[in-house]
């Protein structure tokens, strides 16, 4: 194509400003694994590895009462009123973990709390983090700290 700029910039202009933007669902499928920010799911056949997947907010909702029901049936969802930690310190919080039972946890709280965060940290397999499906898979057991539980329930209120 052989033009001046401003004739191709015109051009674009009057093509982007028809293109109409539809989603429309044409297969559906299993999601079959979640691990470090990939989903790899089966049964899409007409999708093409690395093609851009856009879900409705309904669908995605839906997976986190999902993910949230599974680690309830399994009774691995803890609501805990809190932790109370003498200093942020590693060994008072893998005290409170052991006592809890945590081994693979992500721990959800209302507010950063550093002086949890940093007692944490060094704890292999628990994780502080906000409430995500993708966490939730990533992790066996689910901890809702108690402030934690009010933001959770208004997002399925709606």
């Amino acid at each position: 194509m052989n033009g001046k700029p401003e004739e191709i910039v015109s051009i674009l202009k009057e093509e982007i400003s028809q293109y109409e933007q539809k989603t429309q669902v044409s297969e559906t499928g299993s999601v079959v694994q979640v691990g470090d920010g990939i989903a790899t799911v089966y049964g899409l056949e007409n999708v093409m590895y690395g093609e851009l997947l856009e879900f409705e907010n309904g669908v995605r909702a839906l997976a986190m009462k999902m993910a949230l029901s599974s680690r309830l049936a399994a009774e691995n969802l803890l609501v805990v009123k809190g932790i109370e930690l003498p200093e942020a310190k590693t060994k008072h919080f893998a005290k409170v973990a052991g006592t809890l039972g945590l081994n693979k946890a992500l721990i959800v709280t209302a507010e950063e709390s550093e002086a949890l965060t940093r007692s944490a940290r060094n704890i292999p397999g628990i994780t502080l983090d906000r409430l995500s499906v993708l966490e939730i898979l990533r992790h066996k057991q689910l901890v809702l700290l108690e402030g934690a539980v009010a933001p959770v329930q208004a997002r399925f209120e709606k």
